[in-house]
């Protein structure tokens, strides 16, 4: 999805179109697709809208792969997301009697477009795909192609704090009646404080939520009357990117602010 831009969604569908799909949980990673899993918690808790701001380093790289016939690239496809979550995409062209049929998949979602030409292929992936977008390169139909990754995709530098400021002050002026830092803990706090001060201000009132940290003495720092404080985690269910099966996983406290700011709202 794009980066430090005001997205306007009113469903997780929607927040899935823009931003792509959860993919699988890295319990080793405190910064593995924060922003759309908190969406996620957010709208299955009540949400019904949501101004979203997607920050990240620009270090990262998008995974791709190319269509070809013969040895000329006929389209390219190129994963919804930055980062190696598009490298567990893949793309599989077969025959379909007397057509063809692209499948695109990742874990438990799978997409299939009659080939046809590759403008019209093209066409209808950039309508509907959730997984994907295709740029058309040559005219012409893609040769049978045996299930194949995307690859190049790298996430990049964890975000740091002033990327998440500046993604706090694209929010200033939008009337919000609560704001999290997806998937951050107290060690962030100040942050938010800083923004909810700022928007008191400017007469833009809204609430605050983030998670415990596990530390007390920064978990201590939170002292704003207009801030939510959440603690624990929370259990929830994600598709094993690996099997397609549905399976449970723990989340860490932010994760209980992004569910609770979904029935506060």
């Amino acid at each position: 999805g794009p980066f430090n831009e005001v997205v306007l969604l009113s469903s997780f569908g929607e927040a899935r179109e823009v931003f792509g799909s959860t993919g699988g949980w890295d319990a080793s990673s405190s910064d593995y697709l924060t922003l759309l899993r908190s969406l996620e918690l957010i709208f299955n808790n009540g949400g019904s809208t949501v101004y979203a701001v997607r920050v990240a380093a620009t270090s990262a790289a998008t995974a791709t792969l190319d269509l070809k016939k013969g040895t000329a690239k006929v389209l390219s496809l190129e994963a919804n997301s930055d980062g190696t979550f598009g490298n567990g995409i893949a793309a599989t062209v077969s025959k379909d009697g007397s057509d063809k049929l692209l499948v695109i998949s990742h874990g438990g979602t799978e997409e299939k477009y009659a080939v046809g030409t590759a403008e019209a292929l093209v066409d209808r992936i950039n309508d509907v795909s959730g997984l994907v977008k295709a740029t058309l390169v040559k005219e012409g139909e893609p040769d049978e192609l045996t299930t194949t990754a995307l690859s190049g995709g790298k996430d990049g530098e964890k975000a740091t704090s002033t990327h998440y400021q500046k993604g706090l002050e694209l929010l200033e002026n939008d009337i919000i009646n609560i704001v999290l830092l997806a998937g951050q803990d107290a060690s962030k706090a100040s942050l938010l404080q800083a923004h909810l001060k700022i928007t008191g201000e400017i007469k833009r009132e809204r609430v605050g939520g983030i998670g415990t940290s596990g530390t007390a003495s920064t978990d201590s720092s939170v002292s704003s009357d207009r801030m939510v404080l959440a603690t624990p985690g929370i259990k929830t269910s994600t598709t094993d990117p690996a099997t397609g099966r549905e399976i449970t996983i723990d989340l860490p406290a932010p994760y209980m602010a992004a569910a609770i700011a979904g029935l506060m709202a």
